[in-house]
């Protein structure tokens, strides 16, 4: 038959907790080392050096200083490889962005170069350098738009338009004035006139108005 045990558990300075283990059963195996691990448990107290000589007090403080020292030591070298670490992935993106501005520097300075050529091409002029600065301007209507050949042609064109269209109307009035009954010319009023001949007389003949006429109603002031 197992034996109860009470065991008490100091968890805090001052205060104290039992707890007994008597309820739970427990083999002298597991009573050990549930004993053990609530003697581990217990707040540790600093031990007294009375045992100790002062050498042997000196050397214990350099030891630990030495440990703590090293301990210091390894801390900063892993934050120092940590931060070298970081400093080359920097560098490394550094050197990317880099050569990207770079390649976009190059493109830009092609683009600007094609759209000059372009410029030239549609008989725009460009002064200075290459830079060729975009400006805000009024919207111009299409004949300003043109260029100077464009220009030509299309005044060219509205003449010519122009022109043929006072010759069609001068053309229409010509027509309408000779093909116009009421507006002929006095050569063909002269040519469509013919001489009148006289006509032979002839003698009517006389009706004598008198008491015969079954209309015969004379006036009686007469």
């Amino acid at each position: 038959m197992v034996a109860q045990h009470t065991i008490l558990v100091t968890t805090m300075p001052g205060k104290k907790t039992q707890a007994s283990l008597a309820s739970l059963n427990l083999s002298p195996t597991q009573f050990s080392q549930a004993e053990s691990l609530l003697h581990d448990m217990e707040p540790k107290k600093r031990r007294r050096l009375t045992h100790l000589t002062p050498d042997e007090k000196i050397m214990r403080r350099k030891l630990k200083n030495r440990v703590a020292a090293q301990t210091a030591r390894d801390r900063k070298k892993v934050r120092m490889d940590t931060l070298e670490q970081q400093l080359s992935d920097m560098e490394t993106l550094n050197k990317q962005l880099v050569n990207e501005n770079n390649r976009l520097k190059t493109q830009t300075s092609h683009l600007k170069l094609e759209n000059a050529q372009l410029r030239e091409r549609l008989g725009m002029q460009v002064t200075g350098d290459v830079d060729v600065e975009i400006k805000k301007e009024p919207v111009l209507p299409e004949s300003a738009v043109l260029s100077p050949p464009q220009q030509d042609r299309v005044q060219a064109l509205y003449k010519m338009t122009m022109s043929f269209i006072s010759v069609l109307a001068i053309l229409s009035l010509t027509y309408g004035w000779t093909s116009s009954p009421k507006l002929k010319t006095p050569k063909r009023l002269t040519k469509s006139l013919r001489p009148l001949k006289p006509s032979p007389s002839k003698k009517t003949p006389t009706i004598w108005w008198g008491p015969q006429q079954k209309s015969w109603n004379p006036s009686m002031n007469l």
